[in-house]
């Protein structure tokens, strides 16, 4: 949680910002060697299976990497948004079928937030482009019950803080009068032509961002889109083939935990980074996962259609094949299924049958038997 107050730091309190050296961080090149040439080749692989698809398959691998993206980055920060809703917004950006036709101006902020930090991955960073993510953030200006000046950098000082009754002060960013002058050297720095390798340097400007913390909310997850930023640099990919914020999201203890050892630390960040490049590999490693899933639901909709399905089987299927690879929630129902389509009990139950027959549905294994039965997608056609 961020604590906004006016400035007066104790001197006994330390934070690498504070150190002389600062922002010349140090790091052991020689200990992250064998890792960054696992990731860069991980990377690789990965990005080779992505180009190697057609435009609709690499549109629905970038969907999935969005939506998580999305969802995680999001609940690091204890935030849970409408998947929905920020679904609908991305099919409607992307120019892709819609299902869901409601959404709401937050999902759609982040919807283009998360598209543009890697689309545009060719600009140069400038504070236009910070200011611009910050709205997209925070489209309303309004962040829970607090009213925030969006698109412009905090006027007043912050803490990171845990607890109620008892206060525990994590950090405490550099004053606010410092911001502009800081915010300017970490971006010339990030656009510097350089011999730093591209996942170091997006290690790096995660940290160095969010030590200063600019803005008076969306730090955390700014600070993620910034080495989404670098990351496509590197990769010179527009479309996000992983997501990094779900890999941080599986261990976000540690990540707060690192974060605050680092800012307490000195000016050799090496461990922060190791944490960061190891956090990546696991990304990567992950999106294999997605994409097997998004091959199965490519050639379900081939054989689905080669088999023939009505408006209304199609509109359950697509809801419950954008849930792929988990199950759809309590399975489908001939109940669901009326209720979907604004259709009779009696035209579920038959048009479901229709899709049991067609082997697009199985029976759940796990339900019984008479009304408590329950549907699951039929993705082992093979």
């Amino acid at each position: 949680m961020n604590k906004i107050y006016n400035h007066n730091m104790s001197k006994r309190l330390r934070y690498i910002w504070q150190d002389p050296s600062w922002p010349n961080f140090k790091w052991n090149s020689d200990s992250l060697m064998a890792l960054l040439e696992e990731v860069g080749f991980q990377q690789g692989e990965l990005i080779g299976k992505f180009r190697s698809y057609g435009p609709t398959q690499s549109k629905e691998l970038w969907l999935e990497n969005l939506i998580q993206e999305a969802t995680s980055t999001s609940k690091i920060e204890g935030i849970e948004i409408d998947a929905n809703s920020f679904r609908s917004s991305l099919l409607k950006k992307l120019g892709m079928k819609q299902i869901y036709k409601s959404h709401k101006r937050t999902e759609d902020g982040l919807a283009e937030l998360l598209i543009s930090c890697t689309q545009y991955y060719q600009e140069r960073l400038s504070l236009k482009m910070l200011h611009g993510w910050h709205r997209e953030l925070f489209p309303t200006g309004v962040s829970g019950l607090m009213r925030i000046t969006a698109g412009k950098f905090r006027p007043e000082g912050i803490q990171v803080v845990s607890g109620i009754t008892r206060e525990r002060v994590h950090f405490e960013a550099p004053s606010a009068k410092s911001v502009l002058k800081e915010m300017k050297s970490c971006i010339a720095w990030i656009n510097r032509n350089d011999a730093i390798p591209g996942n170091v340097k997006a290690g790096i400007a995660h940290l160095y961002f969010i030590t200063v913390h600019p803005y008076e909310d969306g730090n955390g997850r700014l600070a993620r889109c910034l080495s989404d930023f670098l990351l496509a640099k590197n990769e010179r990919i527009g479309m996000r083939s992983y997501s990094f914020s779900k890999a941080i999201y599986k261990k976000r203890n540690e990540y707060y935990e690192i974060l605050e050892k680092t800012q307490k630390g000195g000016m050799d960040i090496t461990m922060w980074l190791q944490w960061f490049l190891e956090t990546l590999k696991e990304a990567v490693l992950d999106s294999h996962i997605m994409i097997k899933a998004v091959q199965d639901k490519a050639c379900y909709w081939t054989y689905a259609y080669k088999m023939g399905v009505s408006e209304r089987q199609e509109k359950v299927l697509r809801k419950m094949t954008d849930m792929h690879p988990q199950e759809f929630l309590g399975g489908m129902t001939p109940k669901k299924y009326a209720s979907i389509n604004s259709c009779l009990p009696e035209a579920a139950s038959r048009e479901i049958r229709d899709l049991l027959k067609k082997n697009l549905l199985k029976k759940d294994p796990s339900s019984g038997g008479g009304r408590s039965v329950r549907y699951i997608l039929n993705v082992d056609l093979s």
